[in-house]
């Protein structure tokens, strides 16, 4: 297939290398937009688009006079931050994306919850705190709780409190986090406050899937096999298939639906963190615009019998480049093996 796909990207690592021989194989030109050409001349040596991911209309506007001289059919962005820019460039473009109405609360962890709890979804009960304010001496909801910065990813930053004094000492610690010069440089005002959230026991899975003009298809549901129960929630090993009943998937896979379209997202990846409670509620902890991060993605192969020769596989990669186009990725399926 012809054509150019625009990646969007704050580092140049193994996942945007990916992305970038996924397109390759395609027969698809590659041209990058990152924010680290304001701090290093030329820094992948690709003449890559300087852009400014914490200012996402300024960055749109970038990315359109790009497209003007440099057609573009696609866009990818890896990692939450490019998202907001993307969703207003493709936009003007009138290519395939999450609006940008979806990618700015899906950024933010207090205006998702808030979205999700309006529509009715079962979330933790949550409030955020000024970073400046001290952490309150009397909370809406009993510990323990679980304190986290709003913008932050990779569970950097999350930490489970049960008691006030823990709390304290956690919310000093995150303060500390979000006041150092590496988060500061990011220019993101939700780094402003820090949510406290019920502590919510149960079964944790990761799940990942697309919306395709606004349908959902779950790809994967990762189990954990860990116990994710604080202080701190490192990401250790996922495992797919899960070994959850079809039940417990299927309801999974609505709640993520429902989520998704309480959202407002129509066009792109999805990720999201979900607990099942010892009652049996499902509960949305985390949703994202963007694919899974880390080295998950290489456990993920998809076949088509109908695009694809006998036996061969494609990478998550690659389908969500041909998501990115606009080419249809509902009939794929991912294959059986465990990973």
């Amino acid at each position: 297939m012809a054509g150019s796909l625009l990646i969007l990207a704050s580092k140049l690592g193994y996942q945007t290398r990916a992305f970038a021989e996924a397109a390759a194989e395609l027969g698809l030109t590659v041209a990058y937009g990152t924010d680290r050409c304001h701090v290093l001349e030329d820094p992948w040596r690709d003449r890559a688009l300087p852009l400014r991911f914490d200012d996402p209309e300024a960055a749109s506007l970038e990315m359109v006079e790009f497209a003007r001289n440099n057609p573009i059919s696609g866009v990818v962005a890896l990692g939450d931050r490019p998202v907001p820019a993307a969703a207003r460039a493709c936009s003007v473009l009138g290519l395939p994306f999450h609006s940008s109405a979806a990618a700015d609360i899906c950024r933010d962890k207090y205006k998702s919850r808030t979205v999700l709890q309006r529509a009715g979804m079962m979330v933790p009960h949550f409030f955020r705190v000024p970073l400046d304010a001290p952490f309150p001496a009397t909370a809406p909801f009993a510990a323990p709780w679980v304190l986290k910065p709003l913008a932050l990813s990779g569970s950097r930053g999350v930490i489970r409190a049960n008691d006030e004094a823990e709390a304290r000492r956690a919310f000093a610690r995150i303060r500390a986090l979000l006041r150092s010069p590496e988060v500061r440089a990011l220019r993101e005002t939700s780094n402003d406050f820090i949510q406290v959230e019920q502590y919510v026991e149960g079964v944790e899975v990761a799940t990942e899937a697309v919306m395709e003009h606004g349908e959902l298809k779950l790809l994967a549901v990762f189990d954990k096999p860990d116990p994710l129960t604080g202080p701190y929630f490192e990401e250790t090993i996922y495992v797919t298939p899960s070994r959850l009943p079809d039940l417990d998937q299927g309801r999974l896979q609505e709640a993520l639906r429902a989520a998704a379209s309480a959202l407002g997202l129509w066009h792109g990846p999805v990720h999201a963190e979900m607990r099942i409670a010892p009652g049996g509620g499902i509960f949305i902890l985390e949703i994202a615009a963007r694919c899974i991060g880390g080295l998950c993605a290489r456990s993920l192969r998809f076949s088509h019998e109908a695009d694809l020769p006998a036996g061969s596989r494609v990478s998550l990669e690659s389908l969500l480049v041909r998501l990115a186009l606009g080419h249809p990725v509902g009939s794929y399926q991912r294959e059986p093996e465990a990973s």
